[in-house]
């Protein structure tokens, strides 16, 4: 059986913390190690860590810069071939989930990518990205039709390698950095995709309100011009490198 690490980040949220682990703990499959990354809560946060004691097995609590910054100490922390990151408010779909998914994942993939259930205040439900609409190959499909498409970290079991090889979480990208390690491992590695919708999270916070719609995209547009670089970037290494190597092979055969 797959180990994976869920890895949870959280902050002043203990009631929701309590959801998560909760959820956690009800998971029909034993084989996963818990770790948490609080940056340094002031509620009564460490109160749930001690009720759920039994289940956690690594705890860091630290200030830090942010999410990204949390989940990349949750990356360092884990021992897995997998991670998951089901952080404070979100919770797995239902109690079998996990033994479910976990049948599917292979070192040869860099993400085996699923559904999200996201709800709203008066409880609407979404499920996305609806994976079933990509070809088995992301290769042909650009950044920013894949950002439409609403991919975020809750869709997705990720490969420790690939994230650690891709650079982790960017922080220069304080609202997208998951979506931008995602992007840059999808070149690289392979993505399978299943149908499970893995878990539940709540819409809301920043990201969800109007105010702050001018930076965010801002963000995302700064967020997809890099993405952008970088590739036109590795095609002309590619390319330089190819032409070296014809340059090689026909001073070889002129010195022959």
């Amino acid at each position: 059986m797959t180990k994976v690490s869920i890895i949870t980040v959280t902050f002043n949220c203990a009631e929701k913390l309590d959801l998560t682990l909760s959820s956690i703990s009800s998971q029909q499959y034993s084989n996963f190690e818990v770790v948490v990354v609080d940056g340094g809560s002031s509620d009564h946060t460490s109160e749930v860590i001690a009720k759920y004691s039994n289940l956690i097995d690594v705890y860091i609590s630290e200030s830090d810069r942010g999410i990204y910054d949390a989940m990349n100490k949750g990356v360092i922390a884990a021992s897995c071939d997998f991670l998951y990151f089901l952080n404070s408010g979100d919770f797995f779909v239902n109690d079998f989930v996990l033994a479910s998914v976990t049948e599917k994942l292979n070192t040869d993939y860099g993400i085996v990518m699923g559904n999200v259930m996201a709800t709203t205040q008066d409880y609407c439900q979404f499920i996305y990205p609806k994976v079933s609409k990509f070809d088995d190959s992301l290769l042909n499909v650009s950044a920013r039709k894949l950002f439409d498409s609403h991919i975020c970290h809750q869709a997705y079991f990720i490969n420790r390698r690939s994230l650690i090889d891709s650079g982790m979480y960017d922080l220069d990208f304080p609202h997208f950095a998951d979506f931008h390690s995602f992007f840059r491992i999808t070149r690289k590695c392979k993505v399978h995709k299943i149908e499970d919708v893995i878990s539940v999270f709540p819409l809301g916070g920043v990201s969800s309100d109007p105010k702050n719609a001018r930076f965010l995209l801002k963000e995302k547009e700064l967020m997809l011009s890099t993405i952008s670089h970088e590739s036109v970037l590795k095609r002309m290494f590619f390319k330089s490198k190819n032409s070296i190597f014809v340059l090689k092979k026909k001073v070889f055969k002129w010195l022959q």
